[in-house]
């Protein structure tokens, strides 16, 4: 239980933007990550993730480890709960509105197993904003490469 006591404090004291920024510095993002390869963690570890996505430099250090597959593989994954993938989606819409180059992989994802179509409809209020979101800025980009 150390951990995750551990991880909610992180969180309550990050709430916080001169905390949040300072726990980017100090190397927060990979460790966090890190923490989505353990299936008892993924729930803080996501809420976190959305945390910290209101921060550029947290959202450019999320994309540069290469998060997009992994939270692609969350949407995927029926047996999660909504806010798990509320939180997944949120960070997904943030690292591609910082990084657009995210969307190619995205769009093969999507062609294939269409989570984000089925988390527009079956989704969270929250979850289902950022899933069109998404879903827009793929549509443009099959327009500008058609």
């Amino acid at each position: 239980m150390g951990k995750k006591d551990a991880a909610s404090a992180v969180f309550v004291l990050c709430v916080n933007y001169e905390n949040k920024a300072r726990a980017v510095k100090d190397g927060a993002i990979p460790v966090i990550v890190d923490a989505l390869s353990d299936s008892v963690f993924v729930d803080e570890a996501m809420a976190m993730l959305a945390l910290f996505s209101s921060n550029p430099q947290a959202v450019e250090e999320m994309g540069s480890l290469g998060l997009v597959p992994a939270l692609l593989g969350i949407l995927r994954k029926e047996e999660l709960c909504g806010r798990i993938k509320e939180n997944a989606v949120a960070v997904l819409y943030a690292i591609c509105a910082k990084d657009p180059y995210n969307l190619d992989g995205i769009m093969e994802e999507e062609e294939e197993h269409r989570a984000l179509g089925n988390l527009s409809k079956n989704g969270t209020p929250r979850a289902q904003r950022k899933a069109l979101g998404i879903l827009e800025k793929l549509t443009r980009l099959r327009h500008r490469m058609a």
